[in-house]
């Protein structure tokens, strides 16, 4: 990865490529883009131990936790490329230093984002209904916060969940 220009609130934006077949691998490529002048989306996703999925990221392979590739695999289209922020891919996780002032960033870079996805689901065939449940009442709550009101989230079969950004109330 190039260094992050932390100056100028420098984040990396992941283009996740087409693709239609879904059994097809993963292509993506990465660009580095001051913060205030960046358009994507953000996707947020469960960290824990797993199997691996291999993309290819400028032309090279690597591997990713298997609910982010699954997250990915579920968001790619068929006919656009994806511009995501997804940060187990694009926050150097070996470098302390960059590691720290992004995370920093993050409320920023969720604030910017036209959409987060939230992918709840470490498999498929998981049907569990919890984080669906889990996620209504955040939601209850979330519209009892002064100022804000939820726009919209879409709970499709896939386990993948699109929430509109928080918008100030007038």
């Amino acid at each position: 990865y190039r260094p992050l220009e932390k100056e100028d609130q420098e984040i990396r934006i992941l283009v996740l490529q087409r693709g239609a077949d879904r059994s097809s691998p993963l292509h993506c490529k990465l660009e580095h883009i001051p913060l205030s002048y960046a358009t994507f989306s953000a996707i947020t996703h469960v960290w824990r131990q797993q199997e691996e999925n291999r993309i290819r990221i400028e032309g090279l392979n690597t591997t990713i936790g298997e609910n982010l590739g699954q997250a990915l695999i579920n968001l790619r289209k068929d006919e656009e490329d994806l511009r995501l922020s997804a940060d187990a891919i694009c926050i150097t996780q070996q470098d302390d230093v960059e590691k720290s002032w992004q995370v920093e960033l993050m409320g920023d870079i969720f604030n910017t984002a036209l959409l987060t996805y939230v992918w709840l689901r470490p498999t498929p065939g998981d049907h569990d209904e919890s984080p669906a449940q889990a996620l209504d009442m955040i939601l209850e709550i979330g519209k009892s916060c002064k100022g804000h009101q939820v726009v919209g989230y879409v709970w499709p079969d896939n386990g993948l969940l699109s929430i509109s950004t928080f918008i100030p109330e007038k």
